[in-house]
Formats: structure tokens, sequence, C-alpha cells
């Protein structure tokens, strides 16, 4: 699957998903080769996304939820 922007077409991505719909991988689509990941996500065990790491930079983006599961930070 894939996503488009429109304001900056080059930066059209490549998106890869687990068996339960959540998303995985993100990646930079090139045309003559085949897409290297560069964004990871990891999930709890309620299926809340609990960080993004850029394999890149390693810059690591964490996520907080409070007891009702909504996103705080």
């Amino acid at each position: 699957m894939g996503i488009l922007d429109w304001l900056e077409p080059t930066q059209f991505k490549h998106i890869s998903y687990d068996d339960l719909n959540r998303l995985v991988q993100g990646h930079p689509a090139h045309r003559r080769w085949r897409p290297v990941p560069i964004e990871d996500y990891d999930y709890d065990a309620e299926g809340n996304r609990i960080s993004r790491t850029h394999k890149v930079t390693d810059a690591v983006e964490t996520c907080a939820y409070d007891s009702q599961t909504c996103l705080i930070g």
C-alpha cells in the first residue's frame, strides 16, 4: 500500500501492516529498487502504538496513554 503527498509527490511512501492491521513499517518508494524500511512501529498488548523508530537517525518517538487508553503524549 502507498501514500502520496500531493504537496510533495517525491515523499510517496509504501507502508506495511501486521496481521492485526497495525502499521509496522514505513519506507520511501523507489521505482528502480526495493524500498528499504526507514520507520518501525511498536505496540503494547492492547494494540496502542507505543513508539516509532526512524532507522536512519535512530530517533525514537514514544506515545503514552491514560487509564482509558486515550493518547496523552
